[in-house]
């Protein structure tokens, strides 16, 4: 797939594998901050001020077919990029509150916990976070993930610990922010005595790719790159994931902080340091053009709502092609026993097939999946039975909201949807075909038979 840079280099990033793994990204909301307009970008309003998201993002990651052949019980691997603000701002040091008094109001509710607890996740569920750096606002509550490994670019210990120049003091991070027996550093770009943490450092190996010097490719499968992006603060990456074929999300993290920046309408702001010079949000400015500069691109998109850029949130930016209207996809459920509720052996066996059916690496690219509402006494429970086990690998969660016999309420659902990838729906026999009829794709709806 070839696309352009915001230098307007052309740059083909990776042909999919026959079994592509694919992953799926939510956002999630991390607490609010107001920022000033002229801080970031010139020209600018010098009254201008705005209270923004700092956004968090879940990104999940299903095993492969081949990992499922070794290990039918393999989990999806559920990933958290940044953090947002910490709820309790007593964790920040005395000069970071002197700082974040200049960027009220705040809100810190909900954080990045409360908001995967309204996605029926708890953070107890997460195996990794990432972040992007360690400024204030994307350090978040690192102790809400007791179960998590932690991964920083490479100098970001040593950053923690001694800060980073006259303009990035020691008193502006917290040295203990980081459990450090669950934290490892990315290996240095380059190599670099004074940053690298020798016994931190992973595994990963730094290769260009797309137009990007350095980048990681995390699961080491095609679908997550941990992108090198330099200037905005020692340790700064990116995120570029594939999600669906043909469709790519890159998270910029601070890479840039609006997005008339990525279209060469603005420049990044500079102001006085207080010490006779000139500086910006950057570390290093010049660092931080370039980063902007290789940042993929896709001109038609730039002034659609298909280009998600959060303006001034701290940049993180979601660049993703055009999504077309879902395919929807109707199964019944499986076989039922002769005798109770549940699935018979077969119905079982059925449910396990549908994971490498429908599975991640399926040509269906599956993002959303319902079931009818089961009732309280285990009766119409088959439906979801029979997708959950395909759910649990592709990191989603059921929607049951619909009864049986609501069929317009699966239209609502259908065409309110606006994730990424497809909709499969499973359902009672009987009913199938009044959701289709429903739907308005047919004037003649198939019968589904009784016996799958």
């Amino acid at each position: 797939m070839a696309l352009a840079s915001t230098n307007g280099e052309v740059v083909t990033l990776p042909s999919p594998s026959p079994d592509q793994v694919y992953v799926t990204i939510s956002a999630l909301e991390g607490g609010h901050l107001t920022l000033p307009e002229s801080l970031f970008v010139t020209p600018a309003d010098p009254e201008k001020r705005s209270t923004v998201p700092s956004l968090s993002f879940l990104i999940q990651h299903p095993p492969s077919i081949q990992t499922l052949s070794q290990d039918a019980r393999s989990e999806t691997t559920k990933l958290i990029f940044d953090l947002g603000l910490k709820r309790d701002f007593s964790g920040y040091r005395e000069a970071q509150q002197q700082h974040i008094a200049q960027r009220q109001p705040t809100t810190v509710s909900p954080d990045v916990a409360e908001s995967l607890q309204k996605g029926g996740l708890s953070p107890e569920d997460i195996n990794k976070v990432v972040l992007s750096h360690v400024h204030w606002d994307h350090v978040g509550t690192p102790s809400d993930f007791p179960n998590a490994e932690f991964v920083v670019g490479n100098g970001t210990l040593h950053l923690l610990a001694h800060g980073g120049g006259p303009l990035y003091p020691a008193s502006l991070f917290n040295a203990d922010e980081l459990p450090r027996d669950r934290t490892k550093e990315l290996p240095a770009v380059q190599n670099s005595a004074e940053f690298e943490s020798h016994d931190r450092v992973s595994e990963h190996r730094w290769q260009p790719m797309a137009g990007f010097p350095s980048a990681i490719d995390f699961f080491a499968d095609g679908s997550l790159y941990i992108i090198d992006a330099p200037g905005h603060l020692h340790g700064h990456v990116n995120l570029l994931a594939r999600t669906a074929p043909g469709k790519w999300v890159y998270l910029g993290g601070d890479c840039c902080h609006d997005p008339r920046i990525l279209s060469r309408e603005r420049e990044i702001a500079l102001y006085d340091d207080g010490k006779g010079g000139l500086r910006s949000v950057h570390m290093d400015t010049d660092g931080a053009t370039r980063t902007v500069e290789r940042v993929p691109q896709y001109p038609p998109l730039l002034s659609t709502s298909t280009m998600q850029l959060s303006s001034l949130l701290g940049a993180i930016a979601l660049l993703t092609l055009a999504a077309a209207e879902p395919t929807v996809y109707l199964i019944r459920h499986g076989e039922k026993p002769d005798s109770g509720n549940g699935l018979s052996a077969a119905g079982q066996q059925r449910a396990q097939c549908l994971r490498s059916v429908f599975g991640a690496t399926s040509k269906y690219q599956i993002g959303h999946i319902m079931a009818q509402t089961p009732k309280s006494d285990g009766k119409r429970k088959r439906p979801y039975d029979t997708v959950a086990p395909l759910a649990a690998d592709l990191g989603l969660s059921v929607d049951t909201s619909c009864d049986r016999d609501d069929a317009k309420c699966v239209e609502d659902v259908v065409k309110g949807y606006t994730g990424s990838g497809n909709i499969l729906i499973c359902w009672e026999h009987d009913a199938l075909s009044d959701i289709v009829d429903e739907l308005g794709k047919d004037d003649n709806p198939p019968s589904y038979p009784d016996d799958a």
